[in-house]
């Protein structure tokens, strides 16, 4: 069966269905200044689902609608809900303009999302084999090349772009006799014209195998490598700081986690401890457990890797000291660590630009004080402050609070900011900085 949609009219877009005009380009100034959307302003929703920068928008998709603003003053120019269901998963990048993302009972529906007109190209249901059969409740859906590789769970499917035909389905790999449909997707990011898994394989309950797995456009495993040491799954989630050059996280309830390094065939060459949750290196926003519509089976990291480095940031708990550090991708050791101001907290690196790490900073405590974005040189961790930026907001919450639950882009010189769960006291849900 093929869902089709009518696309908008050209020259006008859709909030929550009624039409909306826009400027006669389409299109909002570059220059602006701050904004935000808070509570007051959006329709109420549970959970962020991803969020993108493109051309002159910011887009964030939760799991009740999909709205962009304008880069330059915030104004909504299209806002699209599912057809049916929640909207369950994405991409984590934007290809020519469009992204895949799914939604429906089952998280059983794709669809491929046109950012210039707000409106679906297609829409497709599909169907990837399941444990016991059991619908899954999230997805990842990433565009390489000429197809849609989706990851769910237990299953995958192979879609086409032009069409969202499906042309292929399987288990997760590595699947085998033994293991059955036993082998379940964590994690999932584009590598090259693959997509590499994080999986996780029964072994011997409750203990499972760690798989690493390159999965092409057609469907084929071109790499593979289960780590030797059983984990168990209770404690355990890994997720992807980066796929190339790869490197993990395994996160552990335990205060075992850590930074795990790997070769191009997946072999570990190094490991970073992570150490204690409040005080040690921070960990991914891993509000899901690869199981609902949050993150859509990808953590918000807290690092990054650029220049041989992999970059992350420690202390994210309120009132506690916090540094940016980074650490010699060959053998995991330490090359430098820059504190914070007093009582300011490192909550991320956010992107590499010309050549030096965008930081966010957050003042002590959630909701007062002024954001601060600052320049890190990765050679020494030398830093600048490039923007000091005091969000007036809701005298409800006081501030912008810019705690765990945001996720930070870098366009153009400025910072923008989506926060993941609702809040309804929230003053800024979605906002830019300067």
């Amino acid at each position: 069966m093929t869902i089709t949609t009518a696309a908008v009219v050209f020259g006008r877009t859709t909030i929550d269905g009624t039409p909306m005009a826009v400027g006669a380009n389409g299109a909002a100034a570059q220059t602006g200044s701050k904004w935000r959307h808070g509570a007051a302003d959006m329709p109420s929703y549970d959970e962020g689902v991803a969020a993108w920068t493109d051309g002159d928008l910011f887009v964030v998709l939760n799991d009740e609608h999909v709205s962009a603003y304008a880069q330059a003053d915030g104004a909504l120019r299209w806002r699209i809900k599912p057809p049916e269901g929640v909207f369950c998963g994405a991409g984590t990048a934007v290809v020519q303009n469009r992204v895949a993302v799914a939604y429906g009972g089952g998280c059983a529906v794709a669809a491929l999302l046109d950012f210039g007109t707000g409106s679906f190209v297609w829409q497709q249901p599909f169907k990837t084999p399941q444990y016991d059969d059991k619908p899954a409740k999230s997805a990842s859906l990433e565009i390489i090349e000429d197809t849609v590789v989706v990851t769910q769970s237990f299953g995958m499917a192979g879609l086409e772009v032009a069409t969202g035909r499906t042309k292929w389905s399987k288990p997760t790999p590595p699947d085998t006799p033994e293991k059955g449909l036993h082998c379940r997707a964590k994690d999932a990011m584009p590598q090259g014209r693959a997509v590499a898994l994080l999986v996780t394989c029964l072994n011997s309950y409750p203990e499972f195998d760690l798989a690493i797995v390159a999965v092409d456009v057609a469907g084929t495993v071109t790499k593979e490598k289960t780590l030797v040491k059983p984990i168990p799954t209770a404690t355990i989630v890994p997720a992807w700081v980066s796929t190339t050059p790869p490197v993990i996280f395994l996160d552990d309830a335990d205060d075992e986690s850590a930074y795990l390094m790997l070769d191009d065939t997946f072999t570990p060459t190094a490991r970073v401890e992570a150490g204690n949750y409040e005080t040690g290196l921070a960990r991914p926003q891993m509000d899901f457990n690869g199981d609902d519509a949050s993150g859509s089976l990808h953590s918000r990291m807290r690092a990054l890797v650029t220049d041989g480095l992999l970059v992350t940031v420690t202390g994210v708990a309120p009132a506690l000291p916090s540094s940016i550090v980074a650490f010699d991708l060959k053998n995991g050791e330490k090359k430098w660590e820059t504190p914070a101001a007093e009582g300011d907290r490192f909550m991320a690196p956010v992107a590499v630009d010309n050549g030096e790490i965008i930081a966010e900073v957050a003042p002590p405590d959630d909701d007062e004080g002024p954001q601060r974005v600052v320049r890190v040189k990765p050679a020494d961790g030398a830093l600048t402050v490039v923007g000091t930026y005091q969000m007036d907001d809701d005298p409800k919450t006081k501030g912008i609070s810019l705690i765990a639950f945001y996720e930070f882009f870098w366009v153009g010189g400025v910072m923008f900011a989506a926060m993941g769960d609702y809040n309804q006291y929230a003053g800024a849900l979605v906002c830019r900085f300067g």
